[in-house]
């Protein structure tokens, strides 16, 4: 019989009934306003703790470079691909920040830097209550930018704080950040299929 724990399977199996149940409804509402973005020539921000920090990172890399390759040389300008930044991923920036002011607001700095009405803010969180995302997301809408969370599950305070959030089900940190993984990819997809769709207009989107 197969060596393993039925802690993995259980695992397992629940990884997948969270990737089955998620709404694919909501994740097109949030690639509406990606593409939006885009289109008008304004920044992704993009922030995330830990592991969901590497998943903001992997984010920004489909959205900025994969959405990029996807084009004709010619077409491989602003709009047509979006301006992405994440939040935090500059240790010389988030380090001066922190110790200038706190660790928990070192990313809503950098918010009020570069955010700007028109940008989008997306927020990657498993529990759905770190206070530098808070403070971000605080420093967005009072600059008009507006705020996608990706939570763990539905009532956190991030969730309640965000324009537009997405709660996975769970209150598993591991599965909520693999089913945040599954959604970023498919935000990049469904941006992807957007993209070529207007490929054969050689001007950009503005």
């Amino acid at each position: 019989s197969p060596d393993y724990s039925s802690e993995l399977s259980e695992y397992l199996n629940t990884c997948s009934r969270i990737i089955y149940d998620l709404d694919a409804d909501r994740i097109a509402l949030i690639a509406d306003r990606l593409d939006q973005c885009i289109a008008q020539g304004y920044t992704i921000l993009v922030a995330g703790n830990g592991g969901s920090h590497c998943t903001a990172l992997h984010l920004a890399t489909d959205l900025e470079k994969c959405l990029c390759a996807a084009l004709p040389p010619r077409q491989r300008i602003f709009p047509n691909v979006p301006r992405v930044r994440v939040l935090g991923e500059n240790a010389s920036i988030s380090t001066a920040w922190s110790n200038d002011d706190e660790f928990v607001n070192a990313l809503a700095w950098q918010v009020q830097a570069w955010g700007e009405p028109g940008s989008v803010l997306v927020l990657l969180s498993a529990s759905g209550k770190s206070p530098n995302l808070l403070a971000a997301a605080a420093a967005a809408q009072a600059r008009g930018v507006e705020v996608v969370a990706l939570v763990g599950c539905a009532g956190s305070r991030l969730a309640a704080v965000a324009d537009l959030s997405l709660a996975v089900g769970t209150d598993d940190t591991q599965i909520a950040e693999d089913a945040h993984m599954v959604i970023a990819h498919s935000l990049f997809r469904e941006l992807l299929r957007r993209i070529l769709q207007q490929s054969d207009d050689t001007s950009p989107r503005r």
